[in-house]
């Protein structure tokens, strides 16, 4: 993002490819024009493939904090694809073999970290995505609706000692119509833990969805430049930035 001398608190913005900016120039990028229009800093750590699970991770484990200003806001961009990615390993590292992802146990979000050696197999990664893909598909989507709530509420936790003054943000972006994640009423619970949820549609006052082509870059799944213009100066005027 541009290198802004302010006195701003800074943004730090989470999520997947979307988040990043995949196959978009920088300056093209929502992380590059929600500083520009701010005149904030903002800090992207978008890493494609993610999900929850490395936004958890990347709080409460890399300790940020200790090397970064603190952000008036964090925000996290949701598509819909993130919920079956809490079944996946994720990496942190180039090398395969750092496979990382947290399990339920006893009710509680446990990291695991196994460090096989396979993971550096391209048939093994693939079976392990595969399995990713039952596991998902058998839970169901209530039970996903409500393990994506149990990541908020770690994560909530985690960001209210680490970053006591900042507010949390989840952006919905609408990767398809009529998702049934962002239609749950889950999302008055998330809420309730102090949340700032915006959704990508409902900001355009229903006008724009961004998952039709024209808001695609061709051929592909991601946002185009058009989709940030739109998008970028409404999360900027509902968040008062």
């Amino acid at each position: 993002t541009p290198d802004n001398n302010t006195n701003k608190k800074p943004i730090y913005l989470f999520g997947c490819s979307f988040a990043y900016g995949a196959l978009l120039n920088d300056d093209q990028t929502f992380a590059y024009k929600l500083s520009q229009i701010t005149g904030r800093n903002v800090y992207n750590f978008g890493i494609s493939g993610t999900g929850l699970q490395y936004f958890l991770y990347m709080l409460e484990y890399e300790n940020i904090e200790k090397y970064l200003p603190e952000p008036e806001y964090i925000i996290y961009l949701l598509i819909d694809n993130h919920l079956f990615r809490l079944y996946e390993y994720f990496y942190t590292d180039p090398t395969p073999n750092k496979a990382i992802r947290y399990k339920i146990i006893n009710d509680k979000l446990v990291l695991d970290n196994p460090n096989n050696i396979l993971f550096h197999f391209t048939l093994f990664r693939y079976l392990s995505h595969k399995y990713a893909e039952k596991q998902y598909l058998n839970a169901g989507i209530s039970y996903n609706i409500d393990l994506m709530v149990k990541y908020f509420k770690r994560i909530k936790e985690i960001s209210n000692k680490k970053f006591p003054n900042t507010k949390m943000v989840i952006i919905k972006y609408e990767e398809n119509e009529n998702s049934d994640i962002y239609s749950s009423e889950k999302w008055e619970e998330i809420e309730k833990m102090g949340y700032i949820v915006l959704d990508s549609y409902k900001l355009t006052d229903n006008r724009y969805h961004l998952c039709r082509n024209e808001y695609r870059i061709p051929n592909d799944v991601h946002p185009n430049e058009k989709a940030w213009n739109i998008l970028t100066p409404l999360v900027v005027k509902a968040l008062h930035l």
